[in-house]
């Protein structure tokens, strides 16, 4: 489910729990209001409330160190591929083929990861994978008796493991981990919680308006929670920003 219409549909539910539990209060028995029963409902929101929070706020953490952690490598592919653009323009002549094809398969993977025609996308591109190992077979078939060159493509060898290791990691570390179970409980959690706010609240303005606020706040917690859950989708994504950066490095002659 989007995130939008999920963070929507929890502000329905937490604002619906408030407003009817406050419109049923007024049917309830005289001893169902007392002030042993108030006591009671606030120790149960009390409890709710803290389990709530805790969690929303421990997996809210977990999401943002997820993404700041994909944006990290995101950042460290790009350099990881001007650093073997740079040691194979040190090849000279023996290096053109694999910087073609290097500049190829980062064209793919840009296009692919943040598609410009708004179609879907492919993290885990076989199409992309495959320009990549053709671009590593070039490199590892890099041939020459000049001291110079052959270092030089041992640094490029080096830095295309580094490079096919943090494509395997980032392809990982976009995989999704929260569950739609997972939202359930917790979007039912914030609807008791917000159930018990509603149980002897008065009827007026202002009461209303800071359920309002505080619906529309953890409705927008939980959709943040959801879109940080997807790297590469959703209103808030990685920056293509390094590997365009890279692309324009290999691109020039």
């Amino acid at each position: 489910m989007p995130a939008l219409l999920t963070g929507f549909t929890a502000f329905v539910c937490f604002l619906g729990a408030f407003l009817i539990v406050r419109r049923l209060q007024r049917f309830l028995p005289e001893d169902h209001l007392s002030d042993e029963s108030s006591t009671s409902v606030r120790v149960g929101i009390a409890v709710v409330s803290t389990l709530s929070g805790l969690v929303l706020g421990l997996v809210l953490s977990s999401m943002k160190m997820n993404f700041d952690n994909v944006q990290r490598d995101v950042r460290r592919f790009g350099t990881e591929l001007i650093m073997v653009d740079t040691a194979l323009r040190s090849c000279e002549a023996i290096g053109v083929t694999a910087r073609q094809q290097l500049l190829e398969y980062a064209r793919a993977a840009l296009n692919g990861t943040w598609p410009a025609d708004g179609s879907g996308v492919i993290v885990d591109d076989r199409a992309a994978a495959m320009l990549l190992q053709r671009t590593d077979r070039s490199i590892v078939q890099l041939a020459t008796t000049d001291p110079a060159t052959a270092y030089y493509a041992d640094r490029a060898r080096n830095s295309m493991d580094k490079l096919i290791n943090l494509r395997a990691t980032i392809i990982s570390e976009n995989k999704a981990f929260l569950q739609p179970a997972f939202i359930v409980v917790v979007v039912l959690w914030f609807t008791l919680l917000f159930g018990g706010f509603g149980y002897r609240a008065p009827s007026n303005y202002t009461v209303t308006t800071s359920m309002l606020c505080a619906a529309i706040a953890i409705a927008s917690a939980i959709t943040l929670m959801m879109e940080l859950d997807g790297a590469f989708t959703g209103l808030i994504t990685v920056s293509s920003e390094p590997l365009r950066d890279a692309i324009a490095t290999l691109a020039q002659p």
